[in-house]
Order: C-alpha cells, then sequence, then structure tokens
C-alpha cells in the first residue's frame, strides 16, 4: 500500500516548516513593498530640499535675521533662498513670494511686510502642501498658514515700563512726573501688545498721580505711522512749545529713540529715560554715552536656530514640540497669534532688557561686528 505523508506526520511537519522557513527568508531578502531595508535609504536627502525665506525689505535689521535664519538651516543641511524686497512694499513681497512656491520650496518663512494681497499666495502655498511659518511678525486676516514664531511682545512692553519706573524711582519718589508716550504702527499686532505691557506696569502710578501723561495715552492717538521715526515730529514740538518738563519717554523701539535723542536732547531740561528696542547699534552707543536708557534685546540668532530645528521637525515629519528655546503661547498669549479671523499657533521666545551695566552681553552673543565690538569696549 503507498504511504501517504500528512500534516500530522512528523516528516509532514518537517517539510512544511522547511517550505516556510524558505519562503520567509525569500520575503526577507526581497523586502516588504514601500519599506527599506537598507536604513541609509529611509534618510532625508536634505540638500534637495529647498527652504525659502523672505524678509520685508533691505534695511539693516532684517537683512541681519534673513542672514541668521539662512545660516541657521544651511547648517541643517538645507538648500536655502533668502530673498529681501528692494522698496519694502507688499507687492514686491509677494512675487518673490511666487518665485519660491514656484521653485519648490517645502517651507517659506515670512517676515511679512503689511497687506492683505498676501493671502492667494498663501492659499496656494496650503494647496501645494508648503509649510509656512510668519516669522516675527504675524499674517492677519487669513489662518491659511501654519506657525507663527516671535518673542513674548508683551514682555517687551513691561520690560520698558519697568525701565521707566526704575529710572525716575518712583517706587521711592514724591510729586508726579511728566512721561509723553509713543507706539507702533497698528498694522503691526506687535505694536499693541508693546504697548499695552508698558500700560500694564505704568498705569497704576498714572493712576497714583505719580506720572502724569503729556499728550494722549490712548493707543490710536500715539501710534507712529509706519514706525516712521520721523512721524513723531509734530507731537515732538507741541510738548516742547507747551513748555512741559518731560522726564521719561516710552519709546516703542530703538529708531524711535535715536530720532528724539538726536533731535530734541538739548530741549529737555535734564536727562530723560528713553526707551527702546531692537538692540540696535546706534542705540547702544547711545546706552553707554547715557542717553538712552535701554532697549530690548531679543536674540534673533537664538530665534533663527530655534525656527531651523522647527524646519527640520517640518520636514521630518515630527512634532513641533521640545524646542528648547520656544514655549508655546497659551492663555492670554494665545492671543498673540489672533489674525483677525482665528488664532495661528504662536511659539514665543523670551527677550532680555539691556542698559548700561549689561552692555557686554550684546557683544557675548555676537550681536555685532568685531569692529563695533571694539568701539563698544573703548
Amino acid at each position: 500500500m503507498k504511504k501517504v505523508f500528512t500534516l500530522n506526520s512528523r516528516s509532514g511537519i518537517c517539510l512544511f516548516f522547511l517550505v516556510f522557513i524558505l519562503f520567509l527568508s525569500e520575503f526577507v531578502l526581497i523586502g516588504c513593498p514601500g519599506i527599506s531595508n537598507n536604513k541609509e535609504d529611509d534618510e532625508i536627502d536634505k540638500s534637495t530640499i529647498m527652504i525659502g525665506i523672505v524678509m520685508p525689505d533691505r534695511s539693516g535689521v532684517h537683512v541681519k535675521n534673513g542672514n541668521f535664519l539662512k545660516t541657521a538651516v544651511e547648517d541643517l543641511g538645507y538648500k536655502v533662498r533668502l530673498e529681501l524686497p528692494d522698496g519694502g512694499t507688499q507687492e514686491e513681497q509677494n512675487v518673490l513670494i511666487k518665485e519660491l512656491i514656484d521653485a519648490g520650496a517645502k517651507v517659506l518663512i515670512i517676515d511679512y511686510v503689511y497687506g492683505d494681497s498676501i493671502q492667494e499666495l498663501l492659499s496656494e502655498a496650503k494647496a501645494k502642501e508648503i509649510k509656512v511659518i510668519a516669522y516675527d511678525r504675524l499674517i492677519r486676516n487669513t489662518v491659511n498658514y501654519d506657525y507663527y514664531v516671535t518673542f513674548n511682545n508683551y514682555a517687551v512692553g513691561q520690560m520698558q515700563g519697568e525701565a521707566i519706573i526704575e529710572g525716575l524711582n518712583l517706587t521711592e519718589s514724591s510729586g508726579s512726573k511728566q512721561i509723553t508716550l509713543f507706539a507702533g504702527d497698528l498694522a503691526d499686532t506687535n505694536a499693541t501688545f508693546f504697548f499695552n505691557g508698558a500700560m500694564n506696569k505704568l498705569q497704576p502710578y498714572i493712576t497714583d498721580n505719580k506720572l502724569t501723561v503729556v499728550g494722549s495715552s490712548n493707543i490710536s492717538d500715539v501710534a507712529i505711522p509706519s514706525w516712521n521715526p520721523a512721524n513723531v515730529k509734530d507731537r515732538m514740538d507741541s510738548i516742547f512749545t507747551t513748555g512741559n518738563t518731560i522726564k521719561a519717554v516710552l519709546a516703542p523701539n530703538d529708531y524711535v529713540a535715536q530720532y528724539i535723542i538726536q533731535n530734541y536732547w538739548s530741549t529737555f531740561a535734564q536727562s530723560p529715560i528713553i526707551t527702546g528696542q531692537d538692540a540696535e547699534f546706534i542705540s547702544a552707543k547711545l546706552i553707554k554715552e547715557g542717553k538712552q536708557y535701554m532697549t530690548v534685546f531679543k536674540d534673533h540668532v537664538d530665534l533663527a536656530a530655534d525656527v531651523a530645528i522647527m524646519v527640520d521637525k517640518i520636514i521630518e515629519g515630527k512634532s513641533i514640540s521640545g524646542i528648547s528655546g520656544l514655549s508655546l503661547a497659551t492663555g492670554d498669549l494665545a492671543e498673540m497669534g489672533n489674525t483677525g479671523v482665528g488664532k495661528v499657533p504662536t511659539f514665543i521666545q523670551a527677550p532680555s532688557v539691556i542698559k548700561q551695566d549689561n552692555l557686554k552681553d550684546l557683544i557675548d552673543a555676537d550681536w555685532f561686528t568685531t569692529e563695533q565690538d571694539n568701539e563698544l569696549n573703548q
């Protein structure tokens, strides 16, 4: 009788497993469809991925910040195109954004000018799955972008207010001291946060009559169109024409502080407390000379490095979290990402105060050129 092998027999079981093992080994050698067995094949070739950076204009601070971003992203291995509009209009910036979209940028970092005309381009970027990071300035009236990265701008204003309180010794002195207030361009949402942060600190002293505001304390009255320092002239002329004794000026940034110092210094009855922001080199010299009381240092080198890490996480499909220098704005600070039609996830970095006693911090941060460092050290 012919012997028949069945799976119940020992030899049949052995044969079954032999065939199974041979099949499995072949499967492993060939590899699963869509999954690489070579780790190197899974690695992203960053040198082929283009990241686009667009700044608002060619002014010194924007050229500097753009180059910080470019260097930080390039250091991670990506190909980078940095674009700077000549005239600083939204229309010019739009042309450059469109060029980057058409060139195949995977991520766009945009420090935008002002204007709703950018919205069509953001919609196009979203449709093409291009991630967009608004850098330093919120893009308004749209939520068709992914992240907003900036500094804690409310804290910037608080630092300016605290400096005035300290400089005038308001906690100890008696009587009332005159102050005049300025705010930035209200088209820039940062300006409102700067001003409100400062007033958070100053208002109690205004209420207690330790500070007397010369002019208005309404932000819409004291805003400076286009952040142009020359737009403070009429108000400053009026203030001094009426014989006021101004002891402090809330200047929202260094350019405004510089303009007031250069054009009105001799008109002040005594050295006033003048605030600033951005740690411009000229203002650093004015602080050293005792003319500008302080500036707020927003370290764009560190911020650029954090944005580069964010870009890396985006490309690798990872969660945007755990970046040591950045924190997600929550609570009231989440309003920093309110575009007017919705909120964009906002990540913020802490600023710091610079006065005479810590000017060296700017040198240590490699904020200036070697020549500028030497000039400050003289």
